[in-house]
């Protein structure tokens, strides 16, 4: 069976992945501060979100969703259209300052 592939909506980055990223798959995106993680993972997200089966970001308090959504409209692929309907953001950073419940993962 040939592997499914996920496109970044970059054309040179999914040249360097063979198609783009492994799907289904988990990647671990590293880097400094401002090297790019949180853009690569906006274009994905807006790559291969749609209204049928949405992408979801998850936004902690390193990148409070406020800052993200700010941002986020001056880049070419953010579609401000799409949030809510085709692309979910939500931001986790109230469920982690609250601390840990029954009914969240415990860190």
């Amino acid at each position: 069976m040939p592997e499914r592939r996920l496109a970044s909506g970059q054309p040179r980055l999914d040249v360097i992945l063979g198609g783009g990223l492994i799907n289904p798959s988990i990647a671990l995106i590293a880097g400094l501060p401002g090297s790019g993680k949180t853009v690569l993972a906006q274009q994905y997200a807006f790559a291969n979100g749609t209204e049928q089966l949405p992408a979801i970001y998850f936004s902690t308090v390193a990148e409070p969703l406020s800052k993200i959504l700010y941002f986020g409209e001056a880049l070419a692929f953010f579609a401000p259209d799409r949030v809510g309907r085709s692309v979910l953001f939500e931001d986790l950073s109230g469920e982690l300052d609250d601390g840990p419940s029954g009914s969240h993962v415990r860190f």
